[in-house]
């Protein structure tokens, strides 16, 4: 049977039988004992300005690692800061929101633990249903189960007690990031209301880093696609400008050639030209040797005369 309950500021105040602490005839009545009573919420103030303080540092130096996933391992080392025994970080994927991720663990010897091969479906989850539906923190019940070799994600439920684990769900802008969850299942200490608010505190803190951390991802991620692109129109048009290279020397090649053949065009007319009147003189030549030749053979005295000459050409 599982066990849920949501934090109650005023546990703050008066004990529960689900909240660590004193119990409610313990608490000073500040009527009756009024210096005492002052002094016991004073108490209680300063552990909780103490635990704030300690969150707040746990923040700053979780969001000033430079990626979500070194933020999410600082913030594990925080989280025992605070005083709890164990803790771990499952984060949602925007690939696949149907599912939560481990990161960064605690095991049964409170050593860190890489959980980045842990996945489970959403609903598998402790609380998820609570935490989907706009819950910030869900309180339980839970114990080791036995055997050394149990996972450290691994726990059994108990029914009835104060709680000794938390689970808080990361938020920013409205979107659930990751839910951390802590326990105080090494030793017999339950979690106190105090610690529940510093959780919260700290919770919010780290969603925003988370949501900024993954914003810049997600930018460089399109700066690379961005400079992949250009690198790609880049070689596409050296691509472009070495075929216009060589299409200006083919064109320019064919360009010669071409006025090479108009030449040698012109002069094979010339040739065909000159040859014509050359053929068409030799025919005509011919004519004037052949009336020469006869003459010479017929009257050769009439050389001498330049008019018989004239009449047989």
């Amino acid at each position: 049977m599982r066990r849920n309950r949501s934090f109650d500021p005023r546990e703050l105040t008066a004990g529960t039988a689900n909240a660590p602490g004193p119990n409610a005839s313990e608490v000073p009545n500040p009527v009756l004992a009024p210096a005492v009573g002052v002094s016991w919420y004073a108490g209680v103030a300063s552990r909780l300005v103490r635990l704030l303080e300690l969150a707040r540092e746990v923040a700053a130096e979780a969001a000033a690692q430079p990626d979500p996933d070194a933020c999410l391992h600082r913030l594990r080392t925080g989280l025992l800061r605070l005083g709890f025994s164990r803790a771990g970080i499952w984060v949602t994927d925007p690939e696949d929101p149907g599912s939560l991720h481990g990161t960064w663990g605690t095991s049964w010897r409170a050593e860190e633990v890489d959980e980045h091969s842990l996945r489970f479906p959403f609903g598998s989850f402790l609380a998820s249903d609570q935490i989907a539906g706009g819950k910030k923190v869900n309180l339980c019940r839970f114990s080791r189960p036995s055997g050394d070799s149990t996972p450290p994600h691994v726990v059994d439920h108990e029914p009835d007690g104060p709680p000794n684990q938390a689970s808080v769900g990361m938020r920013a802008d409205g979107e659930l990031l990751g839910i951390i969850s802590v326990d105080m299942l090494i030793g017999t200490e339950a979690i106190a209301a105090d610690h529940v608010i510093a959780l919260e505190f700290l919770a919010d803190q780290v969603a925003v880093a988370i949501a900024r951390g993954r914003a810049v991802a997600k930018l460089r991620v399109t700066n690379d696609t961005l400079r992949a692109d250009v690198a790609a129109r880049k070689k596409v048009e050296e691509a472009l400008r070495d075929s216009n290279y060589r299409l200006g020397e083919t064109l320019d090649a064919l360009t010669q050639t071409q006025q090479r053949v108009i030449q040698q065009e012109r002069l094979r007319a010339l040739g065909q030209m000159a040859s014509g009147v050359a053929h068409d003189f030799n025919n005509a030549l011919a004519q004037i040797l052949g009336y020469i030749e006869l003459l010479l053979e017929v009257n050769p005295d009439a050389m001498k005369n330049p008019e018989i000459v004239k009449s047989y050409l």
